[in-house]
């Protein structure tokens, strides 16, 4: 039973990763639709153009408020155009996923923006010249982090878990316990660290919690796993499910205390058992009830036959069944009565 609910558990961490895919995708091709969009890449082109229209093409591609900022980076990344006017004229060419557009590819990224000072999800696509020989600048979507979030809030294992999401190096974007946010799983590398406070999170004191198997298998992830490991922190056995999100750099981790899991299951167990031991004892009391009906006629047919038997005389014996036995018990009194 406890490797069953093992397995519920992992499926709903593979199945909350699924749904973080859907959103990081769509947020990945609004990137996309910006950098392709005519009066963007005429507006990069030229360095000119109505930029009331620009920022209202812009915006139309928030729907249901679902980002924070959409702004248009140079080769240079400096920020020409935005939709949050705090970002003109900074530089953002230090962050990874301005790096990646750059190069032709499309960027993703999480972390605490140098302006806003607020966590975001990034998403940038290079903007081409008309006649698509060469890359003249970046489009950059920030998503909203509640926009992710809020799929992990609002799913429940029916006991008490604490549901992650972490970057490629087991840094902590979201977690149902607040305090461990922009901690890591497990200490890092100066490699990792480096990457983490220079281009993700700035400057930012990144402690380490002690998820060193945990952060294991992310760094070297191959597919879902769930496993049991003693958390020196809490003092606790947990089990740990983890699971990639699509092609990108995230991935849901699910914690939860042995002890709950299994009581969570007890739990479940504990009316099953019951209601199968009641279902048991009502039909032992049924069976008698009918063995009792159907076997005291024929016990009458035994002491009437014994006392026929020994040649005692013996009154006619009454029987009222409806069925066979009563045309027996006719066929005895027929015979006595001779």
């Amino acid at each position: 039973m406890f490797q069953r609910d093992k397995e519920v558990f992992l499926k709903t961490t593979i199945d909350l990763s699924r749904e973080i895919n859907n959103l990081l995708t769509y947020g990945r091709s609004v990137s996309q639709m910006l950098a392709a969009h005519s009066r963007v890449k005429d507006y990069m082109s030229l360095r000119s153009g109505d930029t009331v229209q620009i920022l209202k093409v812009l915006e139309d591609h928030n729907i249901n408020k679902m980002f924070s900022a959409f702004y248009l980076v140079d080769m240079e990344g400096f920020t020409l155009l935005s939709t949050d006017a705090s970002f003109v004229g900074h530089n953002f060419g230090f962050r990874n996923y301005f790096n990646t557009a750059v190069k032709g590819g499309a960027g993703v990224d999480a972390g605490v923006g140098t302006i806003s000072r607020r966590m975001g999800y990034y998403f940038s696509y290079p903007i081409y010249s008309n006649d698509n020989s060469k890359i003249i600048g970046v489009a950059v979507a920030k998503m909203e982090p509640q926009t992710i979030h809020a799929n992990l809030e609002v799913s429940d294992f029916g006991f008490d878990s604490n549901k992650m999401i972490t970057n490629d190096n087991g840094v902590i974007l979201f977690s149902e316990k607040p305090e461990r946010v922009f901690w890591s799983l497990a200490p890092l590398t100066d490699e990792q660290m480096k990457i983490e406070q220079e281009t993700r999170f700035i400057n930012r004191k990144i402690e380490a919690l002690t998820y060193e198997q945990v952060q294991a298998e992310v760094i070297n992830y191959n597919n879902p796993t769930v496993i049991e490991f003693y958390d020196k922190g809490d003092k606790n056995e947990e089990i740990v499910a983890t699971s990639k999100v699509g092609d990108f750099p995230f991935f849901i981790v699910i914690e939860a205390e042995r002890d709950m899991v299994l009581k969570h299951i007890t739990d479940q167990i504990t009316p099953i058992v019951l209601f199968v031991f009641i279902a048991i004892v009502f039909e032992m009391i049924l069976i008698g009830i009918l063995l009792y009906i159907f076997l005291k006629p024929i016990e009458k047919i035994r002491s009437h036959t014994q006392r026929l038997a020994k040649k005692e005389r013996a009154v006619s014996l009454e029987l009222k069944t409806g069925d066979e036995l009563e045309d027996i018990v006719d066929s005895i009194n027929k015979i006595a009565n001779r």
